[in-house]
């Protein structure tokens, strides 16, 4: 039997902005609002600039590849 291995994509249908909290929701397994919950408070948290937070979702949502239209098997 195989195991179906989880694929880091940014979907199309659940994204709010370009998909980055949902694509690594659906890798994680996890809720999408955890992850946005997550990092929003990661924005927040003194250590961590507003400014740097921006800047590695940007370069996640360029790294991560938009999921296609076909589906898997």
């Amino acid at each position: 039997m195989k195991k179906k291995i989880a694929k880091l994509r940014r979907p199309k249908e659940t994204r709010k902005l370009l998909g980055v909290c949902a694509g690594l929701a659906n890798f994680l397994g996890i809720d999408v609002i955890y992850v946005r919950m997550i990092w929003v408070l990661v924005c927040l948290f003194p250590p961590v600039s507003t400014l740097t937070a921006i800047a590695a979702y940007i370069v996640l949502a360029y790294v991560i590849p938009e999921e296609k239209d076909y589906i898997d098997v």
